[in-house]
């Protein structure tokens, strides 16, 4: 089916749009049996990928009268003449997937687009519509919603030209001069003729419009046959249909109703709140099962935009017709509230999910059970090296929603924890995918280690043989990995393995068989700081960086706050914050690296994972004082005949480390579990081992 289109339009993303031939007919109501008209329009809808029970119009008027179509509106007019939105002479809308038509056989469609904000428009616009102001009125409703005209794209379709176009009276000749200010008006021998197209682009012009954003149809109604023409076809012509749609793009929030799933205590929900208003997110939602006090200051911040709070017991009854979820990480993926969501047709995002389909920036993604921060902000500190600008975002407690001006060539470190994977609704696509190691943990949502490998392995998702995955061998991740990449594979360990394309031999990092640095001039020397520095330093290398800036940013790197942080030194005492070891494993591997006497503060919320590896270590303590928890009892039992107390406190945990300790010992914070219960999380624990130890 033939349909005129303008070639800018057409290049815009998510725009579809058409004028209908005549061999489309009949399109209007008019004289013409109800069911043919409907069959005429679904044919001329389908063809252009429109679905016709989204075709909104109205019952037009030659006059001003500019409409706004919301949600409610959807369909109106498209099947039944008795719903069309009342005496209008053009529509507007923001919200995706509504698509808006105009009638007209002289005069001119106008379809208009903001690439910005997602607003769309379509306009009938006559002698007398012209007149009568309806591009001013139009422009005035855009502005209104925050549209800048200098961004609008606008089309003219067919419609009859300047030679076409002839009449005889000198008041409707005045009136045109006057609204197109004479330069479409022209007298000729016994009347006048005027060009619409011409003296409507100008009216776009003079409001602020760009001249190179305005796309003049140069088809005329009157000479093509085509396309019907009340000029030459008289009182029985046919009218043809111009319409307009947006197509939400994957990420596209504009003119969407947006429910963000937990809005969270670290600033993951507040960053995509932040992300739906720059994006014109027409209504946002925030659901979450916490208490409303919970968000107390947010809500305080945010009290000047259109929010609704839908928490704690309010949460179950929020509404779940909504255009698009934004899932925080932490939210399982059976909440009821995503379930009722999806049954309503809603899509499901993450931030990570938005930032990939809005960005294509060179991705360098990093995760593993334990070291993903610290090798992926190490990792960034040594792209620093070469890069004017490199971001790290993720689960470092930066989305990457709040990254903006991003240039397209600037790289991206992602840290990524399996509860994002889990949730990623599209291919990764990474440059270079690195996991650290693998280790139990989270198995009381993942459940097996095979289950919890498959999940880490999506960071793999959607690479080709140009980009490169790192994987170790020294960890449960080679017995439970059973995926296979087209990236190229490179592999980690920290002990000579022919295998391995980096590893530690004879007191020097090893990368391609080359020495590269010593480990004794690093100054992290920690076992897992020595790991994740063989890691780096491969990651580095196959990204490009000269040998030179990798060995000068390994041997400078100072880590990261609360990885095994040294917070103080006090009368001969080293305090260690190492709160992020949130499970056994973790909590091993760093008091391996402890060579003097220590006494270590540990437990928490269990996570039911073996406590064997914690616990041999742990015996090696003069004493473990151990936090409040469901893990508690379990770590008590296992440590039964060594020297053990019990605390309702951080700073009651700190004190007695402290009255346990002798000169020249380590007080440890290392709780090999969760922080749920007595801290926020494991942020606010470290906070207050921090606070403590100041106090001291």
């Amino acid at each position: 089916m033939q349909a005129f289109q303008s070639a800018m339009l057409a290049g815009l993303p998510g725009i579809t749009h058409g004028t209908a031939s005549r061999f489309a007919q009949p399109l209007t109501f008019s004289g013409h049996p109800v069911r043919r008209v409907r069959e005429a329009r679904r044919r001329f809808c389908t063809s252009l990928g429109i679905s016709p029970d989204h075709l909104t119009l109205g019952r037009q008027v030659h006059g001003a009268r500019v409409r706004v179509v919301t949600e409610s509106h959807r369909g109106a007019g498209s099947g039944d003449p008795a719903t069309y939105l009342a005496s209008t002479g053009g529509l507007l809308t923001q919200r995706p997937g509504i698509a808006l038509g105009v009638f007209t056989a002289d005069c001119v469609p106008v379809l208009l687009h903001d690439p910005v904000t997602g607003w769309i428009g379509a306009l009938h616009v006559g002698w007398r519509g012209a007149v009568a102001g309806i591009v001013r009125a139009a422009t005035h409703q855009l502005t209104q919603h925050g549209v800048d005209v200098r961004d609008v794209r606008v089309w003219l379709g067919p419609a009859i030209c300047g030679r076409c176009f002839s009449f005889d009276s000198a008041s409707q000749a005045k009136d045109l001069r006057r609204a197109f200010s004479g330069v479409a008006v022209r007298a000729r021998a016994g009347g006048y003729t005027a060009d619409l197209r011409a003296g409507i682009r100008q009216q776009f012009i003079r409001l602020g419009y760009r001249a190179r954003s305005i796309d003049v149809s140069p088809t005329c109604t009157a000479e093509n046959p085509a396309l019907p023409s009340r000029r030459r076809d008289g009182p029985t012509h046919a009218n043809t249909l111009s319409v307009i749609t947006r197509n939400a793009l994957p990420g596209d929030l504009r003119g969407a109703t947006v429910a963000i799933l937990g809005f969270g205590v670290q600033g993951g929900g507040e960053s995509a709140l932040r992300y739906a208003l720059r994006s014109y997110a027409q209504e946002i939602l925030v659901v979450d099962d916490q208490p409303l006090r919970t968000f107390t200051k947010a809500r305080r911040a945010y009290r000047d935009v259109r929010v609704r709070w839908m928490c704690g017991s309010r949460a179950a009854s929020a509404p779940a017709r909504v255009d698009v979820v934004v899932k925080n990480p932490g939210v399982p993926l059976d909440h009821p509230y995503l379930k009722r969501a999806r049954a309503a047709g809603a899509q499901v995002w993450t931030d990570i999910g938005i930032f990939r389909a809005t960005h294509d920036n060179p991705i360098i993604a990093v995760t593993g059970t334990k070291g993903k921060t610290t090798v992926a902000t190490w990792l960034a500190y040594v792209l620093r090296a070469t890069h004017q600008r490199v971001e790290l975002a993720g689960n470092v407690r930066r989305s990457p929603l709040d990254i903006v001006n991003l240039p397209p060539t600037t790289p991206v470190v992602l840290e990524l924890s399996s509860f994002q994977l889990e949730a990623l609704e599209q291919p990764l696509r990474a440059r270079l995918a690195v996991v650290t190691n693998l280790y139990p943990d989270h198995l009381n949502r993942h459940v097996t280690m095979r289950a919890y490998a498959q999940v880490k392995s999506r960071i793999a998702d959607g690479q080709s043989p140009q980009d490169a995955l790192i994987l170790p061998l020294d960890s449960a991740w080679a017995r439970n990995y059973q995926g296979r990449s087209r990236a190229r594979t490179l592999w980690t360990d920290a002990k000579p393995n022919r295998r391995a394309q980096a590893m530690v031999r004879g007191g020097w990092i090893v990368v391609r068989g080359k020495r590269l640095v010593e480990t004794r001039t690093l100054l992290l020397q920690d076992a897992a700081s020595l790991r994740n520095a063989v890691t780096v330093a491969l990651a580095a290398i196959e990204l490009g960086v000269p040998r030179k800036h990798v060995v000068a940013r390994l041997r400078s790197f100072r880590g990261v706050p609360e990885r095994f942080e040294t917070i103080r030194e006090f009368r001969t005492r080293r305090f260690i914050n190492d709160t992020t070891a949130t499970n056994p494993v973790a909590t091993a591997v760093g008091l391996q690296s402890v060579r003097k006497a220590f006494v270590l503060i540990a437990g928490g919320a269990d996570k039911g994972l073996p406590l064997t590896p914690l616990v041999q270590q742990a015996r090696r303590a003069r004493a473990v004082i151990l936090l409040p928890g469901t893990a508690t009892p379990r770590l008590a039992r296992a440590l039964r005949g060594h020297p053990v107390v019990r605390v309702g406190s951080m700073r009651a945990a700190v004190q007695r480390a402290w009255g346990a300790s002798q000169p020249g010992d380590a007080i440890i914070l290392s709780p090999g579990a969760a922080s749920f219960g007595l801290f926020t999380n494991e942020f606010d624990r470290g906070a207050q081992f921090t606070a403590a130890v100041r106090a001291l």
